[in-house]
């Protein structure tokens, strides 16, 4: 995704798109972004996705992400996308 002037905190993480995925429809894809400015990307400290609030995430791991274990249906989950998140360094 290039957006002018804005920053995805995952893309300066993970290199890989592949490592980038929050959302799981026949694929993992990411389609879930937190764009930051320049200033806010300099500060980038750690970045990633909670993956453990989506329902089969085992699944769509290959059980290398094991779900919270309150997560026993879909009606348990969280969402159907991870969380995408960002720790800064001011």
């Amino acid at each position: 995704m290039s957006v002018s002037n804005l920053y995805d905190v995952l893309e300066a993480k993970y290199p890989n798109k592949a490592d980038r995925w929050s959302y799981h429809y026949k694929k993992n894809e990411q389609i879930d972004y937190l764009l930051v400015s320049k200033p806010l990307h300099n500060i980038l400290a750690n970045s990633g996705v909670e993956r453990k609030g989506i329902f089969k995430i085992e699944e769509y791991s290959n059980n290398t992400i094991k779900a919270f274990p309150t997560v026993k249906t879909y009606t348990d989950s969280a969402s159907d996308h991870g969380m995408v998140w960002a720790e800064f360094s001011f």
